[in-house]
């Protein structure tokens, strides 16, 4: 079946617009993995819709609110992050179509006769290294720092260390460098000294200016992924650079995925305009818009842009993903080395599935298309036909 058939198909279900046959359809698939019942519980649906309206920043845009009933002037739109935060969706475009209640997974184990422990998944943590060598450890228990001219805090107020008041912009170093570091399993948010907000994905590095007022632009290195929400300032356009593009932009919301083991670097922009250079390329994005970078040469579509932020959002999103790719996600959010038995299966999967979950659920959930099976020794993950 047709993925694209398949996902229409899920959100006429919900949006209620199914014929009696393709209702049957979607009850048919749902009751493979629910114990037998041919029905979507509409209480499991309203519960859902609650708890996304509860989570989800972007619920309160009434373009993405969320209902299981037609309301008039009440418009419904069901994407792939909604669908997670009330269950896991894995259709494996190949094979079929599975739907999965995340209470049920919970418990699942991988290794079942390995006696191995199930691996965590990633956290907020992550390492701020100042200009003079110092390297501060960020608490796991807060989810984001705030960096100005006078202290280090978390952004729930509390300071990082008294003793480092003033150190990140003496008045005689205007240029200091700043890196800020997520390992493998890492992810953090930083409030960068003029405002603007990142967020870094696992295995990530921002280094910044601790000032950039001596500055004309406010420039910033990128590797890994980042999403950000610059401040406006329209005197100083913020540039992001990577190791093959710079994006230019004064006052924006935008993701970039610069991995060096992804097939190409991604420039998504959700609102405002931002400038891309890249060899003798030279474009402006549109919001909606995400330029792929290979080599060079660029690939510029039109894309669910909250799919491409949906990391940040704690979720996994998988919009017709071979496996590799979703592999090179795992290890980096799971802190896990992959290896291949033998040739990776040809085949891809549509869905999402919480980024908190167990390396255990995912794998299960992976399992479930009959293709391709798990090892799991200690922090090895071996890809099995």
């Amino acid at each position: 079946m047709e993925n694209k058939f398949a996902k229409s198909l899920l959100e006429k279900y919900i949006a209620g617009t199914c014929s009696e046959e393709e209702c049957a359809t979607v009850e048919a698939w749902y009751a493979q993995w629910n114990e037998g019942s041919a029905v979507l519980p509409e209480e499991k649906l309203e519960l859902a819709m609650k708890r996304i309206q509860e989570r989800l920043p972007t619920a309160q845009d009434e373009s993405r609110t969320l209902t299981a009933h037609h309301k008039e002037n009440y418009p419904v739109k069901i994407n792939w992050i909604s669908w997670a935060a009330a269950a896991a969706i894995i259709l494996s475009t190949s094979f079929g179509i599975w739907f999965y209640n995340n209470n049920q997974l919970d418990k699942v184990s991988i290794a079942k006769n390995t006696g191995a422990k199930d691996i965590l998944p990633g956290k907020n943590t992550a390492v701020l290294t100042l200009s003079n060598g110092k390297s501060i450890k960020l608490s796991d228990a807060k989810s984001g720092i705030v960096i100005d001219a006078n202290q280090l805090s978390y952004n729930d107020g509390a300071v990082v260390d008294s003793s480092l008041r003033g150190v990140t912009t003496p008045q005689s170093h205007t240029n200091e460098l700043l890196t800020a570091t997520t390992p493998r399993g890492g992810q953090y948010q930083f409030t960068l000294p003029d405002g603007t907000r990142v967020w870094l994905n696992a295995a990530s590095t921002l280094k910044f200016p601790s000032n950039f007022k001596s500055e004309s632009t406010r420039t910033v290195k990128l590797i890994g992924e980042g999403y950000f929400e610059v401040a406006k300032d329209k005197s100083k356009p913020f540039i992001v650079e990577t190791e093959q593009q710079q994006v230019k932009v004064l006052g924006t919301h935008f993701n970039v995925n610069s991995y060096s083991d992804e097939h190409s670097i991604k420039t998504t922009l959700l609102e405002g305009s931002v400038q891309l250079n890249a060899g003798t390329h030279q474009l402006t994005l549109k919001p909606g818009e995400q330029a792929a970078l290979s080599g060079t040469k660029i690939d510029l579509q039109q894309v669910d842009t909250e799919d491409a932020i949906a990391w940040k959002n704690g979720i996994f999103v998988l919009n017709d993903e071979d496996l590799e790719s979703i592999m090179r996600k795992v290890a980096r959010w799971y802190d896990v080395e992959v290896y291949y038995q033998n040739k990776p299966p040809k085949m891809s999967f549509l869905g999402a599935l919480s980024r908190s979950k167990n390396l255990s659920v995912l794998l299960k959930v992976l399992e479930e298309s009959g293709q391709v099976h798990f090892k799991v020794e200690g922090r090895r993950i071996t890809v099995m036909r």
